[in-house]
């Protein structure tokens, strides 16, 4: 899955799965996980080394843009088990 991160529509992809609730528990808990791995780690811009080359790798426009219409929508959905509050 590591070589996808990059990838546009990864995230897209992932916050579907979050959000879809006929989805198995353990398939929504791994997409819930990745997906904020993604978000912390490879969200902004930045060069990375790929097959010896230097390129610019980040998320896409329209993976950020889907993602801000339906980052309400995923947490509502998000399994209870992956939500935890400010406090713990």
């Amino acid at each position: 899955m590591l070589q996808y991160r990059y990838a546009p529509g990864f995230a897209i992809t992932l916050a579907t799965i979050v959000m879809n609730e006929g989805a198995p528990g353990a398939v929504r808990h791994i997409a819930a996980i990745t997906f904020k791995n993604l978000v912390l780690r490879g969200w902004e811009a930045k060069e990375v080394k790929v097959s010896g080359a230097t390129t610019m790798v980040g998320g896409s426009d329209a993976d950020k843009d889907f993602v801000r219409r339906n980052i309400v929508e995923m947490v509502v959905k998000c399994p209870q088990l992956l939500r935890c509050s400010p406090h713990q």
